[in-house]
C-alpha cells in the first residue's frame, strides 16, 4: 500500500490597498486595555496584580449607577424608591464608597478608585499598620497575627480619617 503526504497550504489571497491600510492602524500585540494609561497607574497604585479586579470594580460601580437612575427615575415620594435609595446609600456608605447617605448624587460619582481604596492592604497603609503597599498585599495571607477584630478596627479607623478630612 502507498502512503500520500498531504501538505496543506493555507490559500491566502493578497490584501487590497485598502486593507492593507487599516491593518496598519490595528496592534494585534497590545489590546486596547493596555493602553490604558490611567488604568495602569491605578493598578499600579493600588497593588492590584489581576487586572480583572479593576474591571469588576467598574462594573459594580456601573450597576450602581445604573440602579441609582432608575431610582431617581422613580417618583420622589414612592415608598419603594425611599426605602431602595435608603439601602443603596447605607450600603456604599458603610463601606467607605460614599461620603454620606444624604444623595443618590454622590452613586453617579464612585469610581473603580474607590473601591481599590477598600482593599485591605490599601487601607492598612492609610492606617499606618504598614509602611509599603506591597508589604500587606504579599503577607496577609501568610500573617496568622492579624486578626479579624484588628482588620474591622483597621478599616473604621480608615473611614473616620476619610470622613474627617471631607
Amino acid at each position: 500500500s502507498h502512503t500520500h503526504t498531504h501538505t496543506v497550504y493555507a490559500m491566502v489571497r493578497k490584501l487590497k490597498f485598502q486593507e492593507q491600510k487599516l491593518l496598519k492602524k490595528v496592534d494585534f500585540v497590545q489590546y486596547r486595555s493596555e493602553r490604558n494609561h490611567r488604568e495602569n497607574d491605578i493598578l499600579r497604585r493600588y497593588n492590584i496584580q489581576k487586572r480583572e479586579d479593576y474591571t469588576k470594580y467598574n462594573r459594580i460601580c456601573g450597576i450602581a449607577r445604573k440602579i441609582s437612575a432608575k431610582l431617581v427615575a422613580l417618583d420622589p415620594k414612592d415608598p419603594y424608591r425611599i426605602k431602595k435609595t435608603e439601602v443603596l446609600l447605607d450600603k456604599l456608605f458603610n463601606m467607605g464608597i460614599v461620603t454620606s447617605t444624604k444623595s443618590l448624587q454622590l452613586v453617579d460619582k464612585i469610581t473603580a478608585s474607590a473601591l481599590c481604596r477598600r482593599r485591605l492592604p490599601v487601607v492598612m497603609v492609610t492606617c499606618a499598620r504598614v509602611c509599603v503597599l506591597k508589604s500587606p498585599a504579599l503577607n496577609l495571607p501568610a500573617s496568622p497575627s492579624l486578626q479579624l477584630a484588628q482588620s474591622r478596627r483597621a478599616y473604621s479607623h480608615s473611614i473616620a480619617h476619610t470622613h474627617a478630612r471631607t
